[in-house]
């Protein structure tokens, strides 16, 4: 196990100097997920298990099916001046959101596992193999001697099953297996876990799901699946933001669907895409066309305020895409 989960010299090293200080502020992304949560979760539940200070901050609010995860807040709004600023899991500082948009440039410390990572913090730590931060976070706690309790173990099982779809997506390898034996040995009850992240919503969430199937579209024979959410449906729906996680997931499930993007409005009048790839496509690269980023095949991008003009943006974008990987892989 030792050898699985080492960490570089370097990395230790920068995991250890941030452990020597205190009164920290760590910011997870906009639109927070299970791995944000459990990961930022566990980082500070460990900061303050050694004495020091710490706050999880994020500027939207903690989906209601998420939670469980911050102990039932979901206000996660920053108190005072923190001494220590860290980021967790996130790639761009743009994605820490435009509420605390004044620390994006004053980031002591970064924990990351995007290779997408812009590297704009003092000091950063970014494992672009790992399948989470939540597995970064595992990795850093064995090397500098953080004893994983029961509750430790579970931040860190929700933060790996979130970003690995419950054990389905490529990034599983056998040492993500390993790690998750290990955190469940602590006695975790998984089928709790695993229901209460990927399985349970709210009626306005399942009506939700059933306008982005009935809105999804499809293009370059079948092959890339398109759908959105406007403001106007959310209203109609009676439905909140922390409704629309996860949505993506409904254009890429239609059987012959290899390039998908859900596009949704928000509150504040901005527009957000998320896009997955079911093959070697890299939707990281697509989004980073639009000051995005993410990993090669999940990754999200802000585009603008007009829903109508993004979708036929990332319409013609994604069919464009789609020709060119399928003229790279003819002949």
């Amino acid at each position: 196990m030792m050898k699985t989960f080492r960490v570089s010299p370097a990395q230790r090293d920068i995991f250890n100097k941030m452990l020597a200080l205190d009164d920290f502020a760590v910011f997870i992304h906009r639109s927070p997920d299970g791995d944000a949560l459990g990961s930022g979760a566990a980082l500070v539940k460990a900061l303050r298990g050694m004495g020091k200070t710490a706050q999880l901050v994020c500027s939207d609010e903690v989906p209601d099916r998420l939670a469980f995860i911050t102990d039932g807040s979901r206000d996660l709004s920053l108190r005072g001046e923190p001494s220590v600023v860290v980021s967790l899991d996130v790639a761009t500082p743009a994605l820490i959101g435009d509420r605390y948009s004044a620390y994006a440039d004053k980031v002591d410390f970064c924990i990351d596992h995007h290779y997408t990572n812009t590297m704009y913090a003092a000091h950063t730590i970014v494992m672009p193999r790992a399948s989470s931060t939540g597995e970064v976070l595992y990795r850093l706690f064995f090397a500098s001697g953080i004893e994983i309790d029961n509750y430790l173990a579970e931040k860190l099982y929700c933060a790996v099953t979130s970003d690995t779809g419950c054990f389905r997506y490529n990034n599983v390898t056998p040492a993500v297996h390993r790690m998750a034996a290990d955190l469940v040995s602590h006695g975790l009850d998984t089928a709790w876990i695993n229901r209460r992240i990927f399985e349970m919503a709210s009626i306005e969430r399942l009506r939700l799901e059933s306008r982005v199937a009935e809105l999804t579209q499809l293009y370059e024979n079948g092959r890339v699946a398109l759908s959105y959410l406007t403001l106007e449906d959310m209203h109609a729906l009676k439905a909140d933001e922390t409704d629309t996680d996860g949505l993506v997931s409904i254009p890429r499930r239609i059987d012959s669907v290899m390039l998908s993007a859900f596009i949704r409005q928000t509150s504040d009048g901005q527009v957000r895409a998320s896009l997955r790839s079911e093959c070697d496509l890299n939707v990281a690269e697509i989004a980073a066309k639009f000051g995005g980023g993410g990993h090669a095949r999940a990754a999200g991008c802000s585009l603008g305020t007009d829903i109508s003009s993004a979708v036929d943006t990332m319409i013609d974008t994604l069919r464009l895409e789609w020709r060119k990987y399928v003229d790279s892989h003819s002949g």
